[in-house]
């Protein structure tokens, strides 16, 4: 029931809450309810509780190297191309989901930290090759600054290269691999390098690139990568999979 005080109104008045603040502002909100979910409502909803979930793991598998420097945007984004990934893979309508290699090539280029794009700095895009259980990040020859930036007070780069793994019938094993070089602001090349992994089948393979960049203050390492400023992104997303229908797909259910 609303009540009417002076010039305002306080309380329910049908749908609608009325509420009175001391300095004389009045808001209006509809009432809280039960909200009835179809059968393709909780569907979706499914799908979308899973991407949050796949999301989740992939910035765990990832913090060691994002330092907790992603955007304040990088949730949102991710969440919703996993959602996209799903959603296309899904088995009709339900929430059954058919991967192939390619599936998660949405999630190629993603950037962990649009602020600071990793393009902007690693001028060359690595080559991701893989045949059978044999995963190969391969850079190649690299003029330094052209081709690796550096910034301002920085005097040594390190090149991280991580492999997150993702079971996506056993949430349980997850394993990051990781390999990195360091690069001097005046060594003037990097040489090519090939970064080699083993990896296991039925597993979502996300590679990604970090430069993590240093100044030198007496005889340590500092590092300079901030909020603002944190070349991070994946280069590829590969899946591999184990357990193949006569179709020659991977099916994968989330009941």
């Amino acid at each position: 029931m609303a009540r009417v005080t002076k010039k305002h109104v306080s309380g329910a008045v049908g749908p609608v809450v009325m509420k009175n603040f001391k300095d004389g502002r009045q808001t209006m909100a509809i009432k809280s309810g039960k909200v009835k979910q179809t059968e393709k409502t909780k569907k979706c909803s499914t799908v979308y509780s899973l991407a949050i979930q796949l999301s989740s793991d992939i910035k765990t598998q990832f913090s060691e190297r994002l330092h907790k420097f992603q955007d304040g945007t990088m949730h949102n984004r991710m969440n919703s191309e996993i959602s996209k990934i799903l959603y296309d893979s899904r088995d009709g309508e339900e929430t059954k989901f058919e991967f192939t290699e390619n599936s998660f090539d949405g999630l190629s280029n993603f950037e962990f930290n649009t602020n600071s794009k990793l393009i902007d700095f690693l001028r060359v895009k690595p080559s991701v090759n893989l045949t059978g259980n044999n995963l190969v990040v391969s850079l190649p020859e690299l003029k330094i600054p052209a081709k690796l930036k550096f910034i301002p007070e920085s005097k040594f780069c390190k090149l991280n290269v991580y492999v997150a793994l993702l079971r996506l019938n056993n949430p349980k094993p997850k394993a990051v691999k990781s390999q990195s070089v360091l690069v001097d602001i005046n060594q003037g090349i990097l040489n090519a390098h090939k970064f080699q992994f083993k990896v296991p089948d039925g597993c979502v393979c996300l590679v990604g690139v970090f430069l993590d960049y240093f100044y030198i203050l007496e005889e340590y390492k500092v590092l300079l990568n901030n909020k603002d400023f944190n070349p991070s992104a994946i280069c590829a997303a590969i899946f591999t999979p184990n357990v193949l229908d006569e179709n020659g797909k991977f099916i994968y259910s989330k009941d």
